[in-house]
């Protein structure tokens, strides 16, 4: 009996030794299982992380590019418009000079014949008739003497060959 005990015994202890070494086979199985989930859930990981860095490096390269390309046109806007105010700035100063040259003339003319009245005036209408009747040296130099260079004195019985006089006086340029 007792050898049958412990033949029995023997017996469920190499039952159980194979028992375990089939469990430590089936651990095994499990950790390299596990080990193979852990790496493919680790490779699928690092591809999808990589996934997302290339589709973010995407975004953002053509967000700057958009950018980019709204800033050039801003500059682009904004030199035009400089460009379009020198072009109105120099245009209205161009008119205003204008304006400025016409109005200088006309105040001119109106002083040269304001001048030439006040001189008429003082003058008299009998010192006029004198020099009228003067010869044409004296009516230059009469006249020249009261200030009024650039006049001459005409009546039907002197008269001007003007193709003549107005040749020295021309200037050519």
């Amino acid at each position: 009996m007792e050898q049958e005990a412990r033949g029995a015994l023997e017996k469920k202890k190499i039952q159980d030794e194979a028992m375990a070494e089939k469990e430590k086979l089936e651990l095994y199985n499990l950790m390299a299982e596990c080990d193979s989930i852990k790496a493919s859930g680790q490779l699928k990981a690092e591809a999808k992380a990589k996934l997302e860095k290339n589709e973010i490096e995407g975004t953002s390269e053509i967000t700057i590019s958009e950018l980019e390309a709204e800033s050039q046109q801003i500059v682009e806007n904004s030199e035009m418009k400089l460009i379009d105010q020198r072009n109105e700035f120099e245009m209205n100063k161009q008119q205003k000079m204008t304006e400025i040259d016409i109005d200088k003339k006309k105040q001119l003319s109106e002083i040269d014949g304001l001048k030439f009245k006040q001189v008429m005036d003082a003058i008299g209408k009998d010192t006029l008739v004198e020099i009228a009747k003067a010869g044409p040296e004296t009516q230059a130099e009469l006249l020249k003497s009261i200030g009024m260079s650039g006049y001459m004195f005409m009546d039907s019985q002197n008269p001007i060959n003007l193709f003549t006089t107005a040749h020295g006086m021309v200037r050519r340029a």
